[in-house]
């Protein structure tokens, strides 16, 4: 080491480094101005997932404005809004009091996510089950009334009903709910300092604007999406009914001429009674019931045959 540094080079690496105001101007910042980087919360992949992602709120969107159109005999306009990535903590602090907070588990998924619902999209939708004008504006430290809650109920069971619809392409879950808050500012939901995929969707809805939010950690939105089912190229699906169609069995039928009887000769029939019946040329061929072909009786292997013609 010493060919290559100088007595006073290793002194100046040993000593401490005061602070120094220079400091920031070679770039170096103090610790505050940096976050630790969690390699393991896959949020710093999502925006590759970004089309995808777009992709499925499209659905969600469309799939719960028919939802709503089901209960409440009204269109419903929801449209999402630009995809937010932030910490619990700080989303928080965007919303007001009373806001419904509902985290889900997915079966088979670790972790869980969140349904959040503006209070105006619970105060509008009450107000449009049941008529008249409302406080439009949250109450602070106000709990939900029993209507509301209900309300909530069938706006959270829409907007799983769209997510499921959404996610077939990908897989199938079941989302189970573990609890729910109303105050943001003790929301137990998530770490505060989690990383969360925010993406909210506008719902206007009586003339009003409100909104509902999906929260995922990153690493739920990527195993979802991993799960995807990729469509099998068209000539393999081909080849796979062809071959489900060859194993399939038909009933082939060849059709005599008809006889006629009296009603005395058919109650004179007994066991060994003989009816005569002409032979065809040409016998009318069936298959599964369907007449389908023309063909002539004959015998192949001391068995009697149909050639088709």
């Amino acid at each position: 080491m010493a060919d290559i540094l100088s007595d006073k080079e290793l002194d100046a690496l040993m000593e401490k480094v005061d602070d120094d105001p220079a400091g920031q101007e070679s770039g170096i910042g103090s610790g505050e101005d940096y976050e630790r980087y969690d390699l393991t919360s896959g949020i710093h992949r999502i925006k590759q997932l970004a089309d995808t992602i777009t992709q499925l709120d499209d659905r969600i969107q469309t799939s719960f404005g028919n939802a709503m159109l089901n209960v409440l005999q009204k269109n419903i306009t929801a449209t999402r809004n630009m995809l937010r990535i932030e910490k619990f903590e700080s989303y928080c602090e965007t919303l007001s009091i009373p806001s419904s907070i509902n985290a889900f588990t997915l079966k088979g998924l670790a972790g869980r996510m969140a349904i959040v619902l503006e209070y105006g999209l619970i105060n509008e939708t009450v107000n449009l089950f049941f008529g008249g004008a409302s406080r439009s504006h949250p109450i602070p430290k106000k709990e939900f009334t029993l209507i509301e809650e209900r309300i909530i109920g069938i706006l959270l069971k829409a907007i799983v009903e769209s997510m499921r619809d959404a996610w077939k392409a990908f897989a199938e879950y079941e989302l189970e709910q573990e609890d729910s808050e109303t105050n943001p500012t003790s929301a137990k939901t998530f770490r505060p300092v989690e990383v969360l995929l925010i993406r909210p969707f506008r719902v206007e809805i009586n003339g009003m604007f409100a909104e509902f939010h999906l929260l995922m950690p990153g690493s739920m939105v990527e195993a979802i999406l991993s799960g995807r089912r990729e469509l099998a190229p068209e000539d393999k699906l081909s080849a796979i009914a062809h071959k489900r169609l060859l194993q399939y069995d038909l009933q082939v039928t060849g059709i005599f001429r008809d006889a006629e009887l009296t009603l005395d000769e058919i109650f004179r029939l007994e066991v060994g009674s003989v009816i005569p019946v002409g032979s065809p040329d040409d016998l009318e061929v069936r298959l599964n019931g369907t007449p389908k072909l023309r063909a002539r009786l004959g015998e192949l292997n001391n068995k009697y045959a149909l050639l088709l013609h």
